[in-house]
């Protein structure tokens, strides 16, 4: 039995290594989307607040 803990420690690390990058990949391009949307949303904020200014 417990010569098997560094093979099953090594697949344990293996595949959170692989997680962590398929998070990154696909993380990254959904948040990615979302600070867009929120940009977007915040630059027209702005641009209404612009053109209602009189100062």
């Amino acid at each position: 039995m417990f010569e098997y803990l560094p093979l099953i420690a090594f697949q344990i690390a293996f595949a959170a290594a692989g997680l962590a990058i398929l998070y990154r990949i696909v993380g990254g391009r959904l948040f990615a989307t979302a600070d867009a949307e929120r940009k977007t949303a915040h630059d027209e904020v702005l641009r209404k607040a612009a053109r209602t200014s009189h100062a």
